[in-house]
């Protein structure tokens, strides 16, 4: 796949109102970026030991700034980026010849601008006699993308005319307006130092003005931020300058957190009035009294926060109090008591308003976040003398625990102190009790002592779920069709469980399934069509409610086309005959989410004179690909998303008139520490048997490890690109 640069420093920028014409901001924004005397923008020449890389970044700026704007609660944000680059080879070229901007994942067509965002962009190239040439960025063109099934559109600007030994300069920056309120948390960031190609020299600074706050730090070896200046219109500016900084190229990396393993500076800015950092304490709490910026997260601070929580929701929950007095008061099973408890608290905070939301295409009820969910609960727990721990913990793919600093890292769960302990966490539309995050599991974390009114750390990581708590299994029955012997016609019977369960549930089950399996007798929230007594209104919302499930079946149908096309790594488009959910897997008595697909397709049967060879080890899934660059370089720690397993049987009845040759190169048996593949094949009366298993035993791996797990992919790739002989009799 062609790489192109996307103007921004991190991660896909949303669209915004690009600016060509000769306006006056536009012309400041100019004189400002071409005019920065940064050192890094006056080099032209790389180091001598770069000379065999692609590229080299000579000089690199990131400026950010906010303050509030008088008179009106808006804050005004802007982001500069600048860079000068060194094209040595021609994968450079390649790669800087078109830029990307303006990105929105959504549905297919979309490509709007936001009306409070402007982008401004520069591209210069610099020929090696000194020449500059200034490119015409008046003209872009409108393309598609896709990432995770999901479309979205994007503006490209081409650069045309640029050569080996050409430096090309430009920047990019963004200015826009948000509503602010008393309070108001800007969007995370985080910038790294390190990119795919060696950096001379880099400067990143942020300037902050009164009334806004900034939360910054600089994690995995990268600089620090020291205070610089602060300037004669009041903004306050924290600085750092790296030099000399080599590679990492991890762009196409599998299994990796940026933000764990790459140098780089995460922060937030805040706006707040000195009254409502008192009032709202998710957010004040992190916020110093005077205009430092702040790069360390107290004890206290943690604690006051889960304080403000627990006393703001001491009143909420009465629904549940009232519900387990009348159904379960007299319950001495701790853990039916906490599971009941928990499903009613699932059902307030998401079935309910959900389905008028849906059937009128309103904002459907986000539920929760999980630390008023821990905080209700806790109080609950402290009402019924149920001993508990509460849990601070960060968000895996964000930070370790030496390193929390933002309200967004942080996560919150309960660890009920039972013999076997038992944890409520995961609290969303179709979570269930007892289950870990995989976002928490192996974790540090601190349990917060009330009493001491301190944070202690926990002697023991939070659990790990093996591989057996989250598997997939699936069974295929194959034949080929009477007609085509060249066409499979495929029933697949798929369950799975756990972390895999939570990831593809929103894909099968519909909304009105969910509905409909919310048990709305006992928890009182009943459809819509029961609430209204009016007949008129029983018919409309009788009519609303087909149009709608015809809507998402043909939704759902499409979806999990894709997602069979992505499983088997199909290269064409094929027919689904039927889908049926025969588990929802949404309650602790039947937690396995079991789907059946009746499909057929036209590939993995070849025709060879009179016999088929068959692809059978394709049926078993398409298998990771690992190119070159990452076998040989890594020296990234590992992270899976969790702990699981693949299970596959493919019973693949042979037609009549033919046998099979070649069974016996399906049979694999590899296994480590870390992961495992093992295949077995047989004959049975006249169908072949040839089944499958692939484990990732861990959700962690040290890099020296690396081998371990390649090895176990090289095992899985060789039998799925193993065929059999369909041999005419």
């Amino acid at each position: 796949m062609k790489k192109r640069i996307l103007l921004s420093f991190v991660f896909l920028l949303s669209a915004g109102q690009i600016i060509f014409a000769q306006t006056k901001e536009e012309q400041e924004v100019k004189e400002r970026m071409w005019g920065d005397q940064f050192e890094g923008f006056q080099q032209t020449k790389a180091p001598e030991k770069w000379k065999d890389e692609s590229a080299v970044i000579l000089g690199r700026t990131f400026d950010y700034e906010v303050k509030a704007l008088p008179v009106v609660p808006k804050l005004y944000e802007g982001t500069f980026f600048h860079e000068r680059v060194l094209l040595q080879d021609k994968a450079a070229i390649e790669k800087y010849s078109e830029f990307n901007t303006g990105v929105i994942l959504g549905k297919k067509g979309i490509f709007k601008y936001s009306k409070d965002k402007e982008i401004y962009i520069g591209i210069k190239i610099i020929k090696p006699d000194g020449k500059v040439e200034e490119v015409d960025t008046t003209e872009g063109v409108v393309k598609e993308m896709e990432s995770d099934n999901k479309k979205a559109e994007y503006k490209s600007f081409a650069v045309p005319g640029i050569d080996v030994g050409d430096i090309l300069d430009f920047y990019y920056v963004e200015k826009r307006i948000v509503p602010s309120g008393v309070i108001a948390k800007l969007e995370t960031q985080y910038i790294p130092v390190a990119s795919e190609y060696p950096v001379v020299i880099q400067r990143i600074a942020l300037n902050h003005k009164k009334w806004c706050f900034l939360l910054a730090k600089s994690v995995n070896g990268a600089p620090e931020l020291k205070f610089d200046r602060e300037s004669e219109e009041g903004y306050r500016t924290y600085s750092l300058v790296d030099r000399d900084r080599e590679k990492i190229d991890y762009d196409d990396y599998h299994w990796f957190f940026p933000r764990r393993e790459i140098p780089m500076i995460k922060f937030e800015a805040y706006f707040s009035t000195a009254r409502a950092r008192k009032v709202f304490g998710s957010y004040g709490f992190f916020l110093t009294q005077n205009q430092e910026m702040k790069s360390t997260l107290k004890d206290e601070e943690i604690l006051n926060l889960i304080s403000w929580a627990k006393r703001v929701s001491k009143s909420q929950y009465s629904g549940l109090d009232k519900f387990i007095s009348e159904n379960y008061k007299k319950e001495k099973d701790i853990n039916v008591f906490l599971e009941e408890a928990y499903y009613f608290a699932r059902q307030e905070s998401y079935r309910k308003g959900f389905e008028n939301a849906y059937l009128n295409d309103l904002k459907q009820p986000n539920g929760i976040i999980d630390l008023a969910f821990a905080a209700k609960m806790s109080n609950f727990l402290d009402k019924k003398k149920i001993s508990y721990d509460f849990i601070v913990t960060p968000k895996r793919w964000d930070t370790g625990l030496d390193d929390m600093l933002l309200y967004d890292e942080l996560a919150f769960l309960l660890r009920i102190n039972t013999p076997d302990p038992i944890y409520l966490t995961n609290f969303n539309r179709f979570s269930l009790y007892n289950e870990i995050d995989p976002g928490f599991q192996g974790n540090e974390a601190y349990k917060i002592s009330f009493k001491n009114k301190s944070l202690i750390k926990l002697n023991k990581n939070i659990p790990v779920c093996p591989d057996n708590f989250s598997v997939s299994t699936t069974e295929l029955n194959v034949r080929l069709s009477d007609s085509n012997l060249q066409q499979m016609v495929v029933n697949e019977s798929t369950s799975m469980t756990g972390a895999l369960r939570n990831k593809y549930i929103s894909s099968f089950v519909t909304p009105y399934e969910y509905i409909d399996a919310c048990k709305n007798d006992k928890y009182e929230t009943p459809l819509l069509v029961d609430v209204y007594k009016s007949k008129g209104k029983i018919e409309e919302l009788t009519k609303m409610r087909e149009t709608k499930v015809n809507e998402d079946n043909t939704d759902r149908k499409t979806e999990v086309q894709e997602l069979i096309k992505g499983e088997l790594g199909l290269k064409n488009d094929f027919d689904i005959d039927s889908i049926r959910i025969v588990s929802l897997g949404m309650w602790s008595e039947a937690s396995e989410l079991k789907y059946s697909v009746d499909y057929r397709i036209n590939e993995f049967v070849n025709k060879v004179g009179p016999n088929y060879l068959l692809e059978i080890g394709k049926l078993m899934g398409g298998q990771i690909d690992i190119d070159d660059k990452e076998v040989k370089q890594r020296k990234l720690d590992v992270y899976f998303p969790y702990a699981r397993a693949y299970e596959n049987e493919i019973c693949f009845e042979i037609p009549n008139g033919y046998t099979v040759n070649g069974i016996e190169n399906l049979v694999s048996d590899f296994s480590n520490g870390y992961c495992e593949f093992h295949s077995s094949a047989e004959m049975v009366s006249n169908k072949l048997i040839f089944k499958t298993r692939k484990a990732y035993k861990t959700n962690f791996m040290k890099a020296e490890n690396w081998n371990d797990l390649l090895d176990m992919l090289n095992a899985a790739t060789k039998i799925s690109e193993q065929k059999v002989l369909l041999k005419k009799i």
